[in-house]
């Protein structure tokens, strides 16, 4: 437990630093315009990451944990919901773009959330192979694996220096879910490694209705947590003229979600363990 959490912290800690390079990279190429729409669409990515990530993996990760039903039933179960709710999401972003950037007063957005909208189903499959792991007690390889993917998303520099230098947002979207494609790709293997790690005594089912329950109660606390920190985000970029402001306040505001990221260890390591 110990290891496992600090291995958690370190993750966070990578996770932001990367997070921080890209953003400081984007700062210095972006007009302060364009870098105000990659604020949104990550503002409004963060709101859908937090129904489809944590959710389903504290969910997974406890109910494996207590070992209370057949692991490869829960396994199957939690992917069947957890592609329902992929599926809500997906069609959201990708046709309900226009409407999306009516609201935020800037047409340009919509093209931006159809891309974004295949991030979706990427992050969904990538935080159930992190259940699992939380749920066997791998918190080093869920730690390997978080760790992976911020600095997997750097890509995001390559590409916008030499293939999107026209469109650097679109860059940092690709980047995004390449990164995220290649973590799956590294967590299956893990997965395929610690097989006999799934195997339980129970031949007990679990009801689809609980793992609904299960997924949507973390869903909702963590949703609320996604709304204190990025509703102020959308505020800004819907009201405020001219549309750099927007890019100057996602600047400010990313330092000071440092300390909630590296709390997320402990909840991440805790919740299995007891």
């Amino acid at each position: 437990m110990r290891k496992g959490l600090v291995l958690n912290l370190v993750s966070n800690v990578v996770f932001f630093v990367a997070g921080y390079i890209i953003h400081y990279f984007l700062g210095n190429t972006m007009p302060a315009a364009s870098y105000g729409i990659v604020g949104t669409i990550m503002t409004v990515l963060d709101f859908e990451y937090m129904f489809l990530s944590n959710g389903a993996r504290q969910s997974l990760a406890k109910e494996i944990s207590m070992r209370r039903f057949d692991v490869g039933d829960v396994i199957r179960k939690s992917l069947l919901f957890q592609l329902l709710l992929i599926l809500v999401f997906f069609c959201i972003n990708f046709f309900g773009a226009p409407l999306f950037s009516a609201i935020l007063n800037d047409p340009s957005l919509a093209i931006y959330f159809r891309i974004a909208a295949f991030l979706v189903p990427a992050n969904g499959l990538f935080v159930l192979l992190l259940g699992i792991s939380d749920g066997i007690q791998r918190f080093s390889t869920s730690a390997l694996l978080s760790t992976i993917y911020p600095i997997a998303k750097l890509s995001v520099i390559p590409l916008i220096i030499f293939f999107f230098q026209k469109d650097p947002v679109a860059g940092m979207e690709i980047g995004y879910l390449l990164a995220l494609l290649f973590s799956i790709a590294l967590g299956c293997v893990f997965l395929f490694r610690y097989r006999k790690e799934l195997k339980s005594s129970s031949t007990s089912v679990i009801a689809f209705k609980t793992i609904a329950h299960n997924t949507l109660s973390f869903s909702i606390f963590f949703i609320m947590v996604s709304l204190v920190l990025s509703i102020d985000t959308l505020i800004v970029k819907s009201v405020v003229e001219p549309a750099s402001m927007a890019g100057y306040y996602t600047g400010a505001v990313n330092f000071g979600k440092l300390s909630y990221y590296l709390m997320t260890a402990f909840f991440t390591v805790i919740l299995p363990v007891v």
